[in-house]
Formats: C-alpha cells, sequence, structure tokens
C-alpha cells in the first residue's frame, strides 16, 4: 500500500512484488506516479525512481484487509493529489500529509497548502488516543498534535 507515488515511498515496490507476490496499491491521482519518474518528481531529487503498476486503486472509503487487519482509505490530499492515510482501530498510517508537529510539504508539483490543512483538519476529528505513524518521524497520537502541532494550531 503506497500512501502517495513519491520515490521515497514507492522505490522498493518492485523488489517486495517480486520477493512477495504483494499486490500495489495507490489512489487512483497517484497511479501514474508509480511508473513515470516525471511524474513522482523523482527527476527533481537526481533520481529515476519507478516501480510496477498499480494492481490496484484505492478510493476514499475502500476497505483494506489482510490478516486480523482492517484498514480503511481517507483521501488526505495536499501533499499529493492521491495521498491517502489508512485507518485502523487504533492507529492511523499518514504517510506525508500529518507528521508528529508537523506536516508534509506542499511545495511540490500536485501539492497544494489549502488541500493539505483541510487534511490534517480533518485528521484532527479523529478520537484523541489514535496513534499517528507517518511516513518520516516519530510516532505521535491525534490529541498531542492536536495541543502542539502548530499547523492544527493555525487552522483550528
Amino acid at each position: 500500500m503506497n500512501t502517495h507515488g513519491h520515490p521515497d515511498h514507492i522505490g522498493g515496490n518492485g523488489i517486495i512484488k517480486k520477493a512477495t507476490g504483494a499486490p500495489i496499491l495507490i489512489h487512483e491521482y497517484d497511479a501514474p506516479m508509480l511508473t513515470g519518474g516525471a511524474d513522482n518528481v523523482s527527476g527533481l531529487f537526481g533520481l529515476r525512481a519507478t516501480s510496477p503498476p498499480a494492481d490496484k486503486m484505492l478510493h476514499e472509503g475502500d476497505v483494506i484487509q489482510f490478516g486480523k487487519i482492517t484498514l480503511r482509505v481517507l483521501h488526505t490530499p495536499g501533499h499529493s493529489k492521491g495521498s491517502i492515510s489508512l485507518l485502523g482501530d487504533d492507529a492511523v498510517f499518514t504517510g506525508d500529509t500529518l507528521f508528529a508537529g508537523s506536516i508534509g510539504r506542499y511545495d511540490l508539483p500536485g501539492a497544494s497548502y489549502k488541500e493539505i490543512i483541510r487534511s490534517v483538519k480533518r485528521l484532527a476529528t479523529l478520537p484523541e488516543h489514535v496513534k499517528v505513524y507517518s511516513g518520516h518521524g516519530p510516532t505521535s497520537t491525534i490529541g498531542t498534535e492536536k495541543k502542539s502541532n502548530p499547523f492544527l494550531q493555525m487552522s483550528a
């Protein structure tokens, strides 16, 4: 499951798919980023990262189940058009939308400050005990972010 199509999040897709046979899932808006280096902004960083194409396109509200784990797709655009967060019972995997104490970049092609703020406001409506696992950095909770994240303070 890719939370978005940037190179640091899709670079291992081919290796993992080859080793495990796992399907590649991504929001439909970011699917072109998997196979197109120009689309996924890897060229901005001197890279040429690509991935096999998506096996399944994800959409708002989709439910993904594997083993005993169930995750619901929340479309949380802003870092990219197809950024998603994955909500479980007591955890949310936010990719590069919400970090402990910050938010993801919104200065890349396809990103939007207005949309990412709308997305983090939406995440802030989750119960305070929900653990936040972002694409980079330490874990947090929704309650901690509501109290201390300046981007949530600004958007309140």
